[in-house]
């Protein structure tokens, strides 16, 4: 592992592997370092990327970058598109899940305005984007343990691929309780 690095969110230090997610700035919706690429215009859906193993230092973080790419037909089925992205973490140990949309109560956006055309129009057009978090910073029940866990996105009847992911904690060090962060 690498050494400690903060984001320009301001995160934590961690040590992670790969170690190019001690960097990413979280909290946004630009593409990064470890944004997942999509490979084919043909793509629909959201792909996913996370460390394998996060050595957490001060405070729990769990990074997750993701790339989607959707059809604007799918899309006019929201009002707003990016809040019904569903992110799902099930602990390995126990296998309880827990989850979180990706958006907080009380975030404002504009609602999507609807695309206008064919179905097929509309099937071919694709609307795609970014974002960078920290899990915990969305599934707000995911308690703040040691372990390993499997990660995934759902949108609609979409789900993406699942990553896995070990936390531990650096020896000697006792992480302090999460302080709220502003979320996109």
């Amino acid at each position: 592992m690498s050494n400690k690095i903060k984001s320009e969110k301001n995160h934590k230090p961690m040590k992670t592997i790969p170690s190019n997610f001690e960097s990413v700035p979280l909290g946004n919706k630009s593409e990064s370092t470890c944004s997942p690429k999509i490979e084919s215009w043909d793509f629909r859906g959201i792909i996913l990327n996370s460390p394998k193993k996060i050595r957490i230092s001060d405070e729990f973080i769990l990074p997750l970058c993701g790339t989607h790419q959707l059809s604007e037909l799918f899309i006019n089925k929201f009002k707003k598109y990016d809040h019904e992205i569903v992110i799902v973490v099930t602990d390995t140990s126990t296998y309880k899940s827990y989850s979180g949309k990706l958006s907080k109560p009380g975030f404002k956006s504009e609602d999507y305005a609807k695309a206008i055309g064919s179905d097929e129009e509309l099937e071919r057009n694709t609307v795609g984007g970014w974002f960078n978090i920290d899990v915990f910073d969305y599934v707000k029940s995911l308690p703040e343990k040691e372990g390993k866990y499997i990660i995934y996105a759902t949108i609609g009847d979409l789900k993406s691929n699942v990553v896995e992911v070990e936390i531990g904690i650096e020896k000697g060090n006792t992480p302090a309780p999460r302080q709220p962060r502003p979320n996109f």
